[in-house]
C-alpha cells in the first residue's frame, strides 16, 4: 500500500496543483468582473456620492476646534485631514466589499431602476438638491415647513426611504468618525494642562454620538421631502418600494459595511499622516 502511495503521490500531487491552476484562472475573470459590475452600481446609485465630499467634510468638522491649535498645527491637521479621507480610497474600499459579497442577481432590477424615467428624475432632484443653488432652495423649504408640515403621506415615504436607504446612518456614522479622529488628535498634541482626561474624552464622545444621529435625522427628513415634494403619491410608493426590495437592501447593507471599512481606514491614514508631519516639522 505504501509502495503504490508513494507512485501515485507525484501524479495527485500534479492532480491537485493543476485543479488550484483551473480554479485561480476561472476566479480572476469571475472577480474582476464583479468588479466592474460593483464599479457600476456605484456610479450609478446616489448614497455612494457622499465619498467625494470626504476632504472638505472631514476640514469643515474641524472648523469648531480651530481655537484648540496654533495656525500651524491646525494647517497640518487641514492637509492631513484632506490625505487621509481620500475619496478615491473609499471608493476603491466600497468596490471591495461589493464585489466579495456579490450577489448575482441585485444588479438587474437596480440597474433597471436606475436607468428608468423615474430613477433617472430621482437622480436628477437629488443632484439638483446638492447643488449650491439647490442646497440655498433645501434651507427655504425646510423653513417653510416649520410652520407648514408635510402632509403625513409624504413625511412617511421620507422617513421610510431614509431607513431603507440608511441616508441619515451613513452621514451621521461618516461625521462622528471624522469628529472623533479630529477631537482625539488636538487633544494629544495640547499642552498638558489643557488635554482632556480619558474619561473626559469618553464623555464628549459619547454625547457627540447620541447627538449627531438626531441632528442630522431631522436635516435628512428635510432634504428628502424637498426633493420628493414634486413626486406623485404613486412615484413616491414606487421610489419606497424600490429601496426596500431584496436587490437595493444588498446594495445599502453593503454600503454601511463597506462604509465604517473606508471610515476605519481613512480615520487611520489621517492620524498616521497627522503625527508624521507634526514630528518632520519639530525635526
Amino acid at each position: 500500500m505504501r509502495a503504490v502511495c508513494e507512485r501515485l503521490g507525484p501524479v495527485l500531487l500534479t492532480v491537485l496543483l493543476l485543479s488550484v491552476l483551473a480554479a485561480a484562472d476561472e476566479e480572476g475573470p469571475d472577480l474582476e468582473a464583479r468588479e466592474r459590475e460593483a464599479r457600476r452600481l456605484i456610479d450609478l446609485s446616489g448614497v455612494y456620492r457622499s465619498m467625494d465630499f470626504w476632504p472638505g467634510m472631514a476640514v469643515s468638522a474641524a472648523g469648531p476646534y480651530r481655537g484648540q491649535a496654533s495656525p500651524e498645527v491646525f494647517e497640518v491637521l487641514e492637509i492631513t485631514l484632506r490625505q487621509g479621507y481620500d475619496s478615491a480610497v473609499a471608493r476603491e474600499i466600497e468596490v471591495q466589499q461589493l464585489s466579495t459579497n456579490f450577489d448575482p442577481d441585485a444588479p438587474g432590477p437596480i440597474e433597471w431602476w436606475f436607468n428608468s424615467d423615474l430613477g433617472r428624475r430621482v437622480e436628477s432632484l437629488e443632484l439638483r438638491a446638492n447643488s449650491p443653488e439647490g442646497s440655498q432652495q433645501m434651507q427655504s423649504y425646510s423653513q417653510f415647513l416649520a410652520s407648514n408640515p408635510a402632509p403625513d403621506e409624504q413625511v412617511e415615504a421620507a422617513e421610510r426611504y431614509d431607513r431603507a436607504t440608511g441616508r441619515s446612518e451613513s452621514l451621521s456614522r461618516t461625521l462622528y468618525a471624522m469628529t472623533e479622529s479630529i477631537f482625539l488628535a488636538l487633544n494629544e498634541v495640547a499642552p498638558q494642562d489643557r488635554q482632556l482626561s480619558a474619561e473626559q474624552v469618553e464623555e464628549q464622545l459619547a454625547k457627540l454620538k447620541i447627538q449627531l444621529p438626531m441632528v442630522f435625522r431631522g436635516f435628512i427628513l428635510a432634504q428628502l421631502l424637498y426633493i420628493q415634494k414634486d413626486l406623485s403619491r404613486e412615484e413616491r410608493s414606487e421610489l419606497v418600494a424600490f429601496s426596500e426590495s431584496d436587490s437595493a437592501q444588498w446594495l445599502y447593507r453593503n454600503h454601511i459595511k463597506g462604509l465604517d471599512r473606508a471610515l476605519e481606514n481613512g480615520s487611520r491614514r489621517f492620524r498616521e499622516a497627522f503625527t508624521a508631519r507634526l514630528a518632520k516639522q519639530s525635526n
